[in-house]
């Protein structure tokens, strides 16, 4: 396990570096030695988790700002993509990455890759989309139009509907792990339960909180360790959502989805 962890952090660190012309401090090092580390890439996963695994590191290396090693990481997804894992998600996000890098390489990959490797896609937002980046291609639409979109179309729709409605592909556009280690424990069991439904599997924001209250009962340190073992510590899941549904209702939400947990 070890060698193998050093082995794969070793391709990505030269892939990264040399795709730089400074070199890596040793904090950014460690960012990417974390995440590898937390999305255990280096273990025998099957194929769709190890495409679920890649997804979301992808997302994470993206939202710190790596976005040559995103993208590196994207492509790696999409050669994996399961069969029925819809193909929109993953493309776009890649898209999404491309522009903000390479806007040549974004259209490039829009023309040539993107409209074919769609064309299965069932999602109901897929022809919002192609005509949107159409648009944006053609110059028909301002960067700021263009950013105002994306806010538009997936920030501010709302995470609780989604997740409601087991659209958690779509919840996990809305969230961000930036400043929450900060913040406070509901933010941080969202974006734990989110990720985890989209493949993460170790790393939660709310472990070092279950860290200095191993033995409580309460309901947020439950669905944390849920999040770990698929265990609670005092009862099941079904007791759990009682409990979220009786005393904490504002969390109902995401101890439901929780049921989802592959």
């Amino acid at each position: 396990m070890k060698s193998n962890l050093m082995v794969a952090f070793g391709i990505i660190f030269f892939a990264f570096s040399y795709t730089h012309s400074y070199a890596l401090e040793s904090l950014e090092i460690e960012k990417i030695e974390r995440l590898i580390k937390e999305h255990k890439l280096a273990d025998g996963l099957n194929n769709h988790q190890k495409f679920s695994a890649y997804a979301v590191l992808a997302r994470e290396l993206e939202l710190y700002g790596y976005l040559d090693k995103s993208i590196e990481i994207y492509n790696k997804a999409i050669k994996l993509i399961p069969k029925d894992i819809d193909p929109l998600e993953i493309n776009s996000g890649l898209l999404s990455v491309l522009y903000r890098h390479d806007i040549k390489e974004a259209k490039k990959f829009f023309n040539h890759s993107f409209k074919k490797n769609i064309a299965l896609s069932k999602s109901h937002v897929k022809q919002d989309l192609l005509k949107h980046w159409n648009k944006v291609f053609s110059r028909k639409i301002s960067e700021k139009d263009h950013n105002g979109f994306y806010g538009q179309y997936f920030k501010d729709m709302d995470i609780k509907s989604l997740m409601q409605k087991k659209d958690y592909k779509y919840a996990f556009k809305l969230v961000t792990p930036k400043g929450l280690k900060q913040g406070n424990i509901n933010s941080k069991l969202q974006y734990d339960v989110i990720s985890r439904l989209n493949g993460k599997r170790s790393g939660f924001l709310c472990e070092s909180m279950l860290t200095q209250f191993k033995d409580s009962s309460a309901i947020t340190m439950e669905m944390c360790r849920y999040l770990q073992s698929k265990k609670t510590k005092y009862g099941n899941l079904k007791s759990l959502q009682k409990r979220a549904e009786d005393e904490m209702p504002h969390l109902k939400y995401l101890v439901n989805a929780m049921e989802d947990i592959q």
